[in-house]
């Protein structure tokens, strides 16, 4: 028995090819930019390494539910968490208890691309900027709502923080995700919402929702006329969310290698690299290393946005 156990940690340790399907989970909702971009980089990987990768939605908790589901799999390195920055970065300062280790349960391999988020409202409230917006709460002698996709995401810090700084009753509605957000935008449920180009800008062009702004550093390649909250004057709405792939911990290091090797691999796809600009991100199939980095980096960053935010442990 215990040579069987150690001849099968050593074809463990040399594996180098996935042996079984992939899982992909992912807090996003199905139908979203997130949920597209994941989905087009399975196909991906898919065609790579000639086994199945199967994104499963499981949306909700601020990413907690896939989170620990990961966390909580297999360490065998067949199952990946797609998820945004916050699981690493913003988590760890909103949760008193968090269901997984950030720096243990999970294996780096790449960050996939920044998230350009834009903040819209429903056009008949006649307002086309950021700075008209917070005039127009003002105005209002009601509670104003905006979507959220779960308390520690960026819509809901900015959201929060918009509200802190000028002294709005803005509050914030979580959904599961932007693909619930912008129907209730659109029904008039609810005021604004963020969400992603791919999935308000069609609306946009529609006139049934105006984009407000862009979050982040820079305006993104598909809406050049949309400035960013930045370039109107507002301070501290800079920082770029991102979406990543991790794995398992103690994952065999020759699989790792090839999951490296794939992703940089379909990176350089020019069809892949379009399809991330037109659901409204922006790519960079980084490796491990700067992952790693990014999280050490941005963590801090973040937690003084949540710190801004009001926002205590909970």
């Amino acid at each position: 028995m215990a040579l069987a156990v150690s001849v099968g940690g050593q074809v463990r340790a040399q594996q180098s090819r996935p042996i079984k399907p992939v899982k992909m989970i992912t807090p996003y909702g199905a139908g979203g930019g997130a949920d597209a971009v994941i989905r087009v980089i399975g196909a991906d990987l898919e065609r790579q390494l000639g086994q199945p990768f199967l994104v499963e939605n499981r949306p909700g908790a601020g990413t907690l539910i896939a989170a620990q589901a990961v966390a909580n799999a297999e360490p065998d390195g067949h199952t990946f968490l797609m998820t945004g920055h916050n699981t690493h970065t913003v988590n760890p300062f909103i949760y008193a208890k968090l269901p997984y280790d950030p720096a243990k349960d999970f294996t780096p391999i790449t960050i996939v691309s920044f998230a350009s988020i834009l903040f819209a409202v429903s056009s008949s409230i006649g307002v086309k900027t950021v700075p008209e917006f917070i005039n127009w709460v003002r105005s209002q002698k009601r509670d104003v709502t905006f979507g959220t996709w779960g308390v520690g995401g960026s819509p809901h810090l900015y959201g929060v923080l918009l509200a802190k700084q000028y002294g709005l009753p803005l509050i914030p509605v979580a959904f599961r995700g932007e693909h619930e957000t912008i129907p209730e935008v659109l029904a008039g449920r609810v005021d604004a919402t963020f969400g992603s180009p791919m999935a308000i800008e069609p609306h946009v062009q529609s006139g049934a929702l105006t984009a407000l702004g862009m979050l982040g550093a820079q305006r993104f390649e598909t809406m050049p006329d949309l400035p960013t909250f930045t370039e109107q004057g507002l301070v501290g709405y800079d920082l770029n969310g991102f979406i990543a792939c991790w794995t398992t911990a103690k994952v065999p290091t020759p699989l790792l290698e090839t999951y490296v090797d794939a992703f940089a691999v379909a990176g350089r796809q020019p069809g892949l690299l379009r399809r991330l600009v037109e659901v409204g991100q922006v790519p960079v199939f980084s490796g491990p290393a700067e992952l790693k980095k990014r999280v050490q980096e941005d963590a801090p960053r973040w937690k003084q946005l949540v710190e801004n935010a009001g926002i205590k442990p909970s």
